[in-house]
């Protein structure tokens, strides 16, 4: 049964009708005020972490080899960013705009969760682009690691930063 008048919880366990009624635009996803305040609350103690100058592997270290070596406050932003950028390396056509819609509704439902440290904002804009037909360009083939969503979630980030390719679903609700 189509439950295309309710919104998805994000952060609860979703079904395979879920994943479908979301990604083929049948229905929009919703982020809950105590979801936003368990993000909110996760990122402020990575905050407090960082400020106590804390080893983070990934958030104030390099990765793999380089594990080691500290990165500089001032510094962290852009290790970020261009750890997005070098993961942004995905060739071919695009994905089609329901398998993009799938990702990144697995992506927004997965951080709310609140496990990551993220801000609410990466959540909440991963949602309006969701509910707004927003699909970023995200190449078919090829990824990075073992976990194999690297490089799309990659070109996902990359649309929210500014820094990717995107449309407008063509049929949307």
């Amino acid at each position: 049964m189509s439950v295309k008048n309710k919104p998805f919880t994000l952060g609860t366990a979703p079904d395979i009708v879920d994943f479908a009624e979301v990604a083929y635009g049948q229905r929009r996803v919703e982020i809950t005020a105590k979801a936003l305040k368990l993000i909110a609350g996760r990122r402020a103690s990575l905050e407090a972490l960082l400020a106590e100058d804390k080893v983070m592997y990934g958030i104030n270290t390099g990765f793999g080899e380089l594990a080691s070596q500290r990165v500089s406050r001032e510094s962290l932003k852009s290790l970020q960013v261009n750890l997005i950028r070098s993961h942004a390396c995905g060739v071919g056509d695009p994905l089609e705009d329901a398998e993009t819609l799938a990702l990144m509704f697995a992506r927004a439902n997965e951080l709310a969760m609140g496990n990551s440290g993220v801000r609410p904002l990466v959540v909440k804009t991963l949602a309006a682009m969701i509910n707004k037909g927003v699909i970023p360009f995200i190449p078919s083939k090829g990824s990075v690691g073992a976990s194999g969503d690297l490089a799309p979630s990659a070109h996902m980030a990359l649309t929210l930063i500014g820094e990717g390719y995107a449309k407008f679903a063509k049929a949307w609700r």
